[in-house]
């Protein structure tokens, strides 16, 4: 098992563009995520030296830890200046003027050997533990060069703006659930010309990471998954490799996505080694995805949960609702990949994915939704527009052996609209390794090519087999360092 982990670590992987629906497991949507607010108390003004604000912030946070839960750290109209910011169980709120009003800006070079000495993932702000909310402001990277040293993932480009986790090698007060909120706020990555290690234009990774904070499991510590509340509203990213990760999340985690803008990134959105999880992404818009996908959701660990407790009998939920995405280049809107289907999934339980009520405007070459792996999957009240390749399709893949695939089982796809699509291979295409699935439509809703087993298709016309979908080979971000 940890063997073919690892094997993953050494190999580009094939994701084939597959897609299909589900028989409803889900309520109509998540429970709302219960999130704290920072009960009102002091607040502290920093005001911008025009120079170096970095010492002043770092006093403001020690201060707020004196004066008690609840401290607001109030940032005035203007422009600040600050490296590297590391801030342990913050009780409290640190607000702007507004996103185009308080604007922070990265200072010097960020250091990140240093954090990895230390075993922490290289970030911009680390903030551990605590009840958290940011609001009304702006954080941004400047262009070119932004770090001093060399990230064994990421190499010379800053790995996060923002990191959150409920603990980490240095802080192990693993039992307490952290508490994000953030709302209002900007993140914009800058730009370094390939000068970095990727070889791609920007100089940020990830603009927040939500999960496990080490470069690697430290073998003499123990790492849960993480714990806590997580939501992200009315928030704008703007061009990173990455804009928002959420890796590691368990049972007693929450997280929510909801309002947000996305905009020049190569993969917008990326969850993965999360389980028992309830993730709910809504109202969000995506525009301009230039090289792989809107929303990658994967169930893989990338080997960093060997030690951690898997309940195999709770299934992560994905609740995918209401948003939009716009696309200016021929990729793939969302893309699910359950990898444990075929590597043990007596270890691991399927995830859950339920996409409603989204738009998809796509272009040639382009798909709206593939579903790999899927178990149970729900997909309905959706609308396709443009063109593509195919709107939903389903099917199964493996990449340690393909003469073993496993089915994507049990899709259900009702109510969705195509009347506004032309696809290249079919609005909806059920693979040789699709299975149980229905698709439930109307004639105007075009055509479903089925090579599947077992599948029920009711309204849609039936086009003939034989067209086939990629196989889209992509390299995955965290799988090689070009050059390495």
């Amino acid at each position: 098992m940890k063997k073919l982990i690892r094997l993953l670590f050494l190999v580009a992987f094939t994701s084939l563009m597959f897609s299909c629906q589900k028989t409803d497991q889900f309520s109509d949507e998540m429970a709302g995520i219960d999130l704290k607010s920072a009960a009102k108390g002091a607040v502290i003004t920093v005001l911008p030296n025009g120079v170096d604000d970095t010492e002043n912030l770092k006093q403001a946070f020690a201060d707020a830890a004196a004066s008690g839960p609840g401290t607001t750290i109030q940032l005035v109209e203007g422009e600040y200046f600050c490296n590297y910011i590391e801030v342990y169980e913050f009780q409290g709120s640190l607000s702007g003027a507004g996103s185009d009003k308080t604007k922070i800006n990265l200072y010097g070079l960020i250091d990140i050997e240093t954090q990895e000495a230390a075993n922490k993932g290289t970030t911009w702000w680390r903030m551990i533990g605590g009840d958290i909310v940011i609001s009304n402001m702006t954080f941004f990277v400047r262009d070119g060069i932004v770090t001093v040293g060399d990230d064994p993932w990421y190499g010379s480009d800053l790995g996060a703006i923002f990191m959150f986790n409920n603990y980490n090698d240095e802080y192990q007060n693993q039992e307490n659930a952290q508490s994000v909120v953030v709302k209002n706020v900007v993140f914009s990555g800058g730009r370094d010309n390939g000068e970095g290690t990727w070889g791609t234009s920007d100089n940020v990774v990830l603009e927040v990471w939500i999960g496990s904070d080490c470069v690697w499991p430290n073998s003499s510590l123990e790492y849960p998954l993480t714990k806590g509340n997580y939501l992200i509203e009315n928030c704008k990213f703007i061009k990173a490799l990455n804009a928002l990760e959420g890796f590691g999340l368990g049972e007693y985690a929450k997280m929510q996505v909801k309002s947000s803008y996305f905009d020049e990134f190569y993969a917008s959105m990326y969850f993965t080694s999360n389980y028992n999880s309830d993730i709910y992404v809504n109202n969000n818009t995506f525009i301009n995805t230039s090289a792989y996908c809107d929303l990658l959701i994967e169930d893989i660990d990338w080997g960093f949960q060997n030690s951690s407790f898997i309940d195999p009998s709770i299934r992560c939920r994905y609740t995918i609702e209401n948003n939009k995405f716009i696309h200016t280049f021929p990729v793939t809107a969302i893309i699910t990949n359950d990898h444990w289907i075929y590597m043990n999934p007596e270890e691991r339980p399927p995830m859950l994915i339920s996409v409603k009520n989204n738009e998809f405007n796509l272009i040639e070459g382009s798909n709206g939704l593939s579903l790999n792996n899927a178990q149970d999957a729900l997909v309905n009240n959706n609308r396709f527009k443009g063109v593509c390749q195919s709107g939903i399709a389903v099917d199964g893949f493996s990449l340690s052996d393909p003469e073993n695939v496993p089915f994507a089982k049990n899709v259900l796809m009702q109510g969705n609209n195509f009347s506004r699509l032309n696809s290249t291979v079919a609005n909806v295409y059920l693979g040789e390794h699709s299975m149980n699935c229905t698709v439930v439509g109307s004639k105007t809703d075009g055509k479903v090519i089925d090579e599947g087993v077992n599948n029920k298709i009711t309204g849609m016309q039936k086009g003939k087999p034989g067209l086939k979908i990629g196989p889209s080979i992509a390299d995955n971000h965290r799988l090689m360092r070009p050059g390495k």
